[in-house]
């Protein structure tokens, strides 16, 4: 038996698993944010990532000023603020209430977000702070966070986890 290729049937095959391969990831790192809440000064969102949940995250003003402070999926807490060209592996240095600084070799950093973990020293931290100040490769960030009990702050997001998980 012979097989006899029909050139744009064979094309359009080719050109389908082409698009499978290349254009699935990029559907799957699609990411949805919804506001389930405010606290304070804070908006708290849900966020998904290829349509299923990832994380909540407690987030305080946009662009250059913009804060996120994350309690994801795996019951991680993440802070993310903004990048600075070239930060790469550069120590992020959070000083809460003016007290010594504390540093962090952030997971992911470019000009847009810098993200560093949190541990459980530092998240209480949070929750007793009234000001927080970043320094990253040269840049210095500073967020008044007197208006809202960031302990009540740090519960909501947990509490949106929580309830996304389940």
């Amino acid at each position: 038996m012979r097989y006899r290729a029909n050139a744009p049937k064979a094309a359009s095959a080719f050109c389908a698993a082409v698009s499978v391969i290349f254009f699935a990831p990029t559907a799957s790192a699609q990411w949805h944010e919804q506001q389930v809440g405010k606290v304070g000064t804070f908006t708290i969102l849900k966020i998904s990532q290829g349509g299923k949940f990832h994380r909540c995250a407690a987030s305080k003003g946009s662009g250059a000023s913009l804060l996120r402070i994350a309690f994801t999926a795996d019951r991680q807490h993440f802070m993310s603020v903004p990048g600075v060209d070239g930060s790469g592996k550069t120590p992020l240095r959070i000083r809460f209430d003016g007290k010594p600084p504390i540093q962090i070799v952030p997971n992911a950093a470019d000009k847009n977000r810098a993200s560093v973990p949190l541990d459980y020293a530092t998240v209480d931290r949070f929750m007793a702070a009234k000001r927080l100040e970043v320094s990253l490769a040269g840049n210095t960030y500073t967020w008044d966070l007197s208006r809202q009990s960031m302990e009540a702050v740090l519960q909501a997001v947990s509490n949106c986890t929580s309830n996304a998980s389940s």
